[in-house]
């Protein structure tokens, strides 16, 4: 599955087997659809393409220097529109799950966008916190995955859940009931990283913020 990229010019990974990377957004970004008006997509992407009936699973692990008031990254799963009946450009339903810099601490974070967006936030567990400690970081490294549910009978199931991947432990974060529900299975779905970041630092305000990616994978029947 070779790499894509939205609202960004940077280089994509070299090769479709590559893992690791970066993102780096300006300030002025964001992924959020709020009433009565806002409908921001604007913030970078790098993604492969899939068959929404054919995905699985996928995870990735990050980390950034968050320092400034939703300043955020992670992984995001899309699902693109078609165009409105006049020929309007219509942003995608989206989830994204990762760290939100809110309320003077990094946090994670799940937002499902259908019509509007739902926001949810969690706090960080200490052993991330301490395992960023003892590499004299304040920045944890986070893995979250995204996962079809799958019935008790084993047919899918139309939610799609997410993790936060706490050494071999799989912590629930999000179920998703409706991504696979009443849709067409065969249409096309983006999944990747995003780095955003809405709010410009105060003593720099054309700052932009990095996020490192790694261990990447996209697994689909």
């Amino acid at each position: 599955m070779a790499y894509a990229s939205l609202n960004t010019e940077q280089p994509l990974p070299s090769s479709s087997t590559q893992s690791s990377f970066e993102i780096t957004t300006p300030p002025g970004t964001d992924l959020w659809r709020k009433p009565p008006s806002i409908d921001d997509f604007t913030a970078p992407i790098i993604y492969r393409t899939v068959s929404l009936s054919k995905f699985r699973r996928a995870r990735i692990s990050f980390s950034a220097s968050w320092l400034t008031l939703y300043d955020q990254g992670g992984i995001v799963f899309a699902l693109p529109q078609r165009s409105g009946s006049g020929g309007d450009k219509v942003n995608p339903k989206f989830i994204k799950a990762g760290i939100e810099f809110y309320e003077n601490r990094p946090q994670l974070s799940v937002v499902a966008v259908d019509r509007w967006a739902d926001w949810s936030l969690f706090g960080v567990p200490p052993s991330l916190l301490n395992a960023a400690a003892e590499q004299g970081s304040t920045s944890p490294i986070t893995t979250i995955e995204l996962e079809r549910e799958k019935e008790a009978d084993g047919t899918l199931g139309s939610s799609l859940w997410v993790y936060l991947l706490e050494g071999n432990v799989r912590k629930p974060l999000r179920e998703v009931t409706w991504i696979f529900h009443e849709l067409d299975q065969e249409r096309e779905c983006w999944v990747g990283a995003f780095a955003a970041k809405p709010t410009a630092d105060s003593d720099d305000p054309s700052r932009g913020l990095t996020v490192a990616f790694e261990n990447f994978e996209v697994h689909v029947d």
